[in-house]
C-alpha cells in the first residue's frame, strides 16, 4: 500500500496554489492596466483558477485536520501502551506471556527478579524452552526441562487452567498460575508464596495445641464469626448441651445450633427465632 506523507502532499497543495493566484493576479493586472473588461475566455480562466484554489485550499485544510487527528490518536496510543507498560512492570506478582508457538511476547521486570534470569536473553522471541534452560543454568528451575514442556503443551492444547507450586532457588516456593488463549499460547502469573506457605504450617503445627487447650477447659466455649457461623467449639459445650458434633461444628449457624440444642432437650430460651436474631445482633456491632 502506497503511504504518502502530509508534508508532500501539503508541498504539492501550495505548489498548485501558488501559479493559480500567479494567473488570477495576472489577469486582473492586465485588465486593470488596459482599463478594460476581461473577455470571455479570460472570465472562463479565471473561474478555472478560482476554483482550483478552493478546491487545493479545502483540500489542504482536511488534509492538515486528518493530520492532527492522526497525530492525536497516535499520542493517546503511545500514553495508553506507556500506562500498561507500568503497571505491568509494577505487579507483584511475575508475569509473562506465550504466543502459539510458544515463544515470549512479554516478560515483566518481577519475573525476572523472581528467578534472577538476564533480560538480555529473557525478552520477546525466546522460546520457552530456552527460557527453562537459562533458568536451569542460574539455578532457579530444578525440574525436568523436557518434562514441563511437554506439560506445558498439554495443558494449552486442552484450553486448560493449570496452578501448581513449585520450589525455586533457595528453597522458595513459587505458585504459577497458567491461562491458556484463545488461538494458541498462554499467559502466567509467578508468584513467591514461601511466607504465607510458612505461616501456614505455623498454624497447622499449632492445631492441635489450640484444641487441646480448649477441650481441656472446664466451661463449654464457642465462637462465631460475623456473618453468624461458628468457628470453635470446644467438648465442653457439646456435653453440657448433649448436641451432636456432627452438627455442631465449623461453619453452622446461630440458628442451626439452636435447632440442636433444642432437639437434645437443653434450649430453654422460650422463643428460638428471638433468641437467635438477638444473638446475632450482638454479633455485628
Amino acid at each position: 500500500m502506497l503511504r504518502v506523507s502530509y508534508r508532500s502532499v501539503s508541498f504539492a497543495a501550495v505548489a498548485g496554489l501558488v501559479p493559480a493566484v500567479a494567473g488570477i493576479a495576472w489577469l486582473f493586472a492586465g485588465v486593470i492596466m488596459q482599463g478594460r473588461e476581461l473577455s470571455s475566455v479570460e472570465d472562463v480562466t479565471l473561474d478555472v483558477l478560482i476554483g482550483a484554489v478552493i478546491l487545493l485550499s479545502l483540500g489542504w485544510l482536511v488534509l492538515r485536520h486528518q493530520s492532527r487527528d492522526h497525530e492525536r490518536y497516535k499520542q493517546e496510543i503511545d500514553a495508553a501502551r506507556q500506562t500498561l507498560d507500568m503497571a505491568i512492570s509494577h505487579m507483584s506478582q511475575g508475569l509473562v506471556m506465550f504466543d502459539a508457538s510458544q515463544r515470549v511476547v512479554l516478560c515483566n521486570r518481577r519475573y525476572m527478579e523472581l528467578y534472577g534470569v538476564s533480560p538480555t536473553i529473557v525478552k520477546p522471541g525466546l522460546s520457552f524452552r530456552d527460557l527453562l534452560t537459562h533458568r536451569k543454568e542460574s539455578g532457579s528451575f530444578l525440574g525436568d526441562v523436557d518434562e514441563y514442556c511437554t506439560m506445558m503443551a498439554t495443558g494449552v492444547a486442552n484450553g486448560k487452567i493449570s496452578s501448581l507450586v513449585v520450589e525455586s532457588s533457595g528453597g522458595r516456593l513459587i505458585q504459577i498460575m497458567n491461562q491458556a488463549l484463545e488461538g494458541g499460547g498462554w499467559v502466567a502469573t509467578h508468584e513467591d508464596v514461601t511466607e504465607w506457605r510458612r505461616a501456614e504450617e505455623r498454624v497447622r503445627e499449632q492445631k492441635p495445641q489450640l484444641d487441646t487447650a480448649l477441650n481441656t477447659m472446664s466451661q463449654g466455649l464457642n465462637m462465631f464469626d460475623a456473618s453468624g457461623r461458628l468457628v470453635v467449639c470446644n467438648e465442653r459445650y457439646l456435653q453440657m448441651y448433649g448436641v451432636s458434633p456432627d452438627v455442631v461444628k465449623p461453619g453452622c449457624t446461630v440458628r442451626e445450633l439452636v435447632n440442636a440444642r433444642i432437639r437434645s432437650g437443653t434450649f430453654f430460651a422460650a422463643d428460638p427465632e428471638l433468641y437467635a436474631a438477638e444473638l446475632l445482633e450482638e454479633m455485628r456491632k
